[in-house]
């Protein structure tokens, strides 16, 4: 075992250390300008202090910046740190689980936005979502009686809630903090802003604070004398004149003041005097408290908050120059203001007016807007980028109309509907629109309700709507309802297949009303897609691609499964047959449609149970289980041990060995097999472990009031595995949940995030230096970096204990595909081989996700796993590589960067955290032909361990004609990163093939170098 230095004597550990310093370093001034390896024996007395550190200069000085260049690369890298530290305490102050769920219901994911664009939204969510009108905050009493120090901490925590804002101990603190230091204000002198005035500060709180208690307030001795003053009169006229100032006594008084104080006479400063007059004349704790709360939705902390503000801008100023977004959401804005005013007069004429989806849209406008503008672009947007804010903008608006145009368009372009579009949808809609205006006829839209004034006709229109289902054999829900009433309107022939023609169509357009969100438009449009002018079904494919990026599924699954923790009332065996239906659901979705084609092709109604029946025959040939790239899915869908049927049954005594429906794998898409793939998608995104609960209950007490069975022997299978996917849909989407159950799930993701921002200095810096988007999800990827936590040890441990043939296919593919160190040839083929790992990785871990014993806290470590790869794979670009290497049975975390210098330089960096070396850095610089560098090591025996592994090395070496300048071996204290060289683009030199050849030639040789030590029979720290 490695010793501590805490465990050794303090003035031994003085002498010894003084002892290797001065040995080692009188062994780099002699060396430093032979060029070949030459090392010096340290004393062998040392070897009893194995801990041990050591300053080196530095011997890369010839391909580094200049001074100067590294200065200014220096101070960059500052302003950017700080910049995003900023923003960071910003978006802390700010953002509650309010914000994070309104953004993710946008389609925008709050941990991959940047701090910048995450600002900006948070700013916008506010804007909207956090306005109280007229009331005050605190809802105090108007009375100047009551002081702060009554001001209870539940009132401002209830006000804070009001106001949409986080609620934290030190923030209330401060709120109360700032209200104590505002009392002064009604005693404060004019004077006292000489303070802000001559120091240039902000009127805030603290500030007026300081200001009462200044000692440099003193106004002027000297003043001006009548007539003086009298002579300066027209000048100041005409100056207050062209600052749009009012001229008046006041405002000449002030100008006088302003002068005889030696005080610019500006506009800002003569609207600092007339605002200060007004806050001391209408001071209250209501009015500050407001404006506390409002500056803290800004991101300023309570007590620099602004109490006198400024004159908005001028409207034209902020019109000019705006893009098409900004014009037309302003418009939208307009639009909104004359609707509300004119709505309730025009409603009394018959005519109504949505302002509802106004609303919405003017809403998304600004959330596009601004989000957007951070996001992608610069402020001077090109014409590529100006036409792609266009077909957002087009887009945003056509959805919403889609969502008020007659159901009648759906009958009307049936025919021609595999290849509709969302333009084709609308201009078929408004000849209809201009048709049923035209005879005086109401019409039923996609997202509402039929209205009260046609509700009855619609009613008896198709009142025989239910019979006729009964005569068809097929389902009473309100989907095949709706069909019906399409196929009516059209005065189109009501067959069974033309029911499922359109109600096919009828799920697919909805489908994408829903999941056609902004943040998903963008990336359509990203790729170069205008979302516009595709088929429907294309579209919606492409939509469901790009969902199932990354983890979106695990995400989902992991939103199930919290909120199944957190649910009460329910028993082991409930959760278990919860966990298994969405398991079930899950599998149906990823078997590519075999499951539904087996049930459909067999005519049998389309229940959980017969999807399970289908899902689990085990006879080949049967089903054609394919291998889905996104998920990892077996070819033979098997389950060892607990099995979903397992899960299902529970304890309920279900017979999981009865007969197993066989349909044949190949059949024709049909209407049907769209529908229930439609519906099974819909349920995995609606369903809840409370519905399915409630769900449960219900069919409880209607089956045991008119059934002599007990409700305890009826289980969730009985109920709830007896209805069709449509009927299970139906009723899901019926079932009121409290909104509370999914503010927990937002409030547990906002204080992950908070956890990740409060820590996260190192983790700026190394992002900044690999020009890496500044993110929620990047800061956590890269502490874990830094940390040199590492995933290879993990994901090899998922296979311990698991003997069956799927997981040993899987242990020895992701084992082959780990041999990193194989691959270092160049930047492309190490890239290459990360991608590869990736798709390995994801496989295992969503294979995983899918097992029996899930739960929520292990799904979100296998999903940080996944990230934590892909993290890896932009590194990798990047040049800075982790490399598991096993040796003597043992895995050791390798991590390698390679910087190009300058023409032939370059320089490669390695790093490690060995359990039997220790604590291990070389570096190695390359500069015309010659090779200087040093390997540092915290363990005394382990560096005479490295200095007899040079071999690999000086062959390379001498292989590429490469003398070797200096290589020193040095003891070193153990850091507290694995990265410390700050990278810059500035540095990079023109990437000659043959220089990043030889570096990495160099690099695999160092890394064998520490393989080779790693395995040396005395290497025992």
């Amino acid at each position: 075992m490695m010793r501590s230095i805490s465990g050794d004597k303090g003035v031994d550990i003085i002498l010894d250390l003084l002892k290797q310093s001065q040995a080692i370093r009188t062994n780099l001034v002699e060396n430093e300008n032979n060029d070949v390896l030459e090392t010096k024996e340290v004393e062998e007395d040392i070897s009893s202090n194995p801990r041990t550190s050591l300053r080196r200069t530095d011997t890369d000085k010839d391909i580094m910046l200049s001074r100067k260049e590294r200065l200014i690369n220096q101070r960059k890298n500052e302003e950017d740190y700080n910049k995003s530290k900023s923003m960071i305490e910003g978006i802390l102050n700010r953002m509650t689980a309010k914000d994070y769920r309104r953004l993710s219901e946008e389609g925008f994911k709050a941990e991959d936005l940047t701090i910048e664009a995450l600002t900006i939204a948070v700013e916008l969510v506010k804007d909207y979502k956090g306005s109280r009108g007229k009331e005050s905050a605190l809802d105090a009493d108007k009375e100047q009686t009551k002081g702060i120090e009554k001001i209870s901490t539940e009132e401002i925590k209830k006000a804070m809630e009001a106001e949409n804002l986080p609620i934290n101990s030190d923030s209330i603190e401060r709120i109360k903090a700032a209200l104590k230091l505002s009392e002064g204000i009604p005693h404060m002198d004019k004077k006292d802003v000489l303070y802000l005035l001559r120091k240039g500060l902000d009127p805030s709180i603290g500030n007026l604070y300081k200001a009462r208690y200044s000692k440099q307030g003193n106004v002027a001795k000297d003043k001006l004398s009548d007539n003086e003053w009298k002579k300066l009169i027209p000048q100041v006229k005409e100056i207050i004149g062209e600052t749009d100032a009012k001229v008046n006594k006041e405002s000449l008084k002030d100008a006088r003041w302003l002068i005889e104080n030696n005080i610019e006479l500006t506009n800002d400063n003569l609207g600092l005097l007339a605002g200060f007059r007004g806050l001391k004349k209408n001071y209250s704790i209501d009015m500050v408290s407001d404006r506390i709360f409002k500056g803290m939705k800004e991101g300023y902390p309570p007590e620099e908050v602004i109490l006198i503000e400024k004159d908005s801008p001028n409207i034209e100023s902020i019109v000019k120059g705006k893009d098409n977004i900004t014009a037309k959401r302003q418009l939208e804005e307009i639009r909104l203001k004359m609707t509300l005013e004119v709505a309730l007069g025009l409603g009394k004429r018959g005519i109504h007016i949505e302002t509802e989806i106004l609303e919405r849209v003017v809403e998304r406008l600004r959330l596009e807007e601004k989000i957007y503008y951070s996001e992608h672009y610069d402020q001077d947007i090109g014409d590529t980028e100006e036409s792609s804010l266009k077909l957002l903008q087009l887009t945003s608006i056509s959805m919403d109309e889609i969502k008020t145009m007659p159901i009648h368009v759906l009958g009307t372009t049936l025919e021609n509907r595999r290849n509709q579009t969302m333009s084709g949808l609308l201009e078929a809609s408004n000849s209809i629109i201009a048709e049923l205006d035209k005879a005086k006829e109401a019409y039923e839209v996609f997202f509402t309700i039929p209205r009260a004034e046609y509700g009855d006709s619609i009613k008896k229109a198709f009142s025989n709507a239910t019979s006729l289902m009964e005569e068809m054999g097929i389902e009473n829900t309100e989907y095949n309802h709706r069909a019906i009433r399409i196929l009516g309107y059209n005065r189109m022939e009501i067959t069974k297949e033309a029911i499922e023609q359109v109600k096919a169509y009828d799920l697919s357009v909805n489908s994408l009303i829903k999941n056609l969100n902004p943040g998903i438009a963008l990336q359509i449009i990203k790729d170069g897609i205008n979302p516009m002018d595709i088929p429907i079904d294309e579209l919606n494919s492409r939509i469901g691609k790009l969902n199932e990026q990354g983890y979106s599924s695990i995400d989902k699954y992991s939103s199930y499964l919290y909120r199944l923790e957190k649910e009460e009332g329910i028993s082991e065996d409930e959760r278990k047959a919860y966990i298994g239906i969405y398991r079930l659901l899950y599998q149906i979705e990823k078997s590519d449609g075999a499951a539904l084609g087996s049930v459909i092709k067999s005519e049998q109604e389309i229940t959980l149970s017969h999807l399970l029946t289908a899902l689990r025959t085990d006879k080949k040939g049967a089903m054609d289980y394919k291998i889905n790239d996104d998920f990892g899915i077996l070819e033979d869908v098997s389950f060892k041990k607990e099995t979903i049927t397992d899960q299902l049954s529970a304890a309920f005594n279900i017979d999981s060995k009865k007969n197993m429906t066989s349909a044949e794998a190949t059949y024709e898409p049909s209407a049907q097999e769209e529908i229930q793939k439609t519906l099974v998608k819909e349920l995995l995104n609606n369903l809840t472990p409370g519905k399915l609960h409630q769900l449960h209950n219900s069919i409880l007490n209607i089956t045991s009031k008119s059934e002599s069975e007990p409700r305890a022997h009826i289980n969730v299978w009985e109920t709830i595995g007896k209805l069709t996917t449509e009927q299970l849909l139906e009723r899901i989407n019926n079932i009121q949940t409290n909104s509370s159950e999914d503010q927990a799930f937002y409030y547990e993701r906002l204080r992950e995030m908070q956890e990740i921002y409060s820590n996260c200095d190192r983790s700026i810096h190394f992002l900044n230096d690999f020009q890496l988007p500044c993110t929620t999800t990047n800061l956590m990827m890269a502490g874990q970096v830094l940390n040199n936590s590492t995933i290879f040890k993990r994901l090899l441990g998922l296979f311990q204990d698991k003997e069956d043939e799927n997981h040993k296919k899987l242990h020895n593919s992701l084992k082959k595909k780990l041999e990193l160190s194989d691959t270092i040839i160049d930047n492309k083929t190490m890239t290459n081989a990360y991608e590869q790992l990736e798709q390995e990785v994801k496989a295992v871990i969503e294979n995983e996700a899918v097992g029996e014993h899930i739960d929520f806290k292990r799904l979100t470590g296998l999903k940080s796993m996944g990230m934590q790869m892909g993290f890896l794979r932009n590194l990798a670009k990047r040049e800075f590589y982790q490399i598991p290497l096993e040796a003597s049975g043992k895995i050791t975390n390798i991590n390698l960067t390679i910087i190009r210098g300058k023409e032939t330089g370059g320089k490669v960096t390695v790093t490690l955290l060995s359990e039997k070396l220790g604590s291990i850095r070389a570096e190695a610089s390359l500069k015309d032909s010659k090779l200087s560098g040093y390997i540092a090591c915290d363990y005394i025996g382990s560096l005479k361990i490295l200095e007899s592994q040079t071999e690999p090395l000086i062959s390379v070496a001498e292989e590429e004609d490469i003398s070797i300048k200096q290589l020193n071996f040095c003891l070193q204290q153990a850091p507290d990163t694995i990265y410390t060289y700050q990278n810059s683009p500035d540095i990079e030199g023109d990437k000659s093939p043959e220089t990043e050849r030889i570096l990495y030639r160099l690099a695999k040789a160092m890394i064998h170098m520490v393989r080779l030590a790693e395995e040396t029979d005395s290497a025992v720290a």
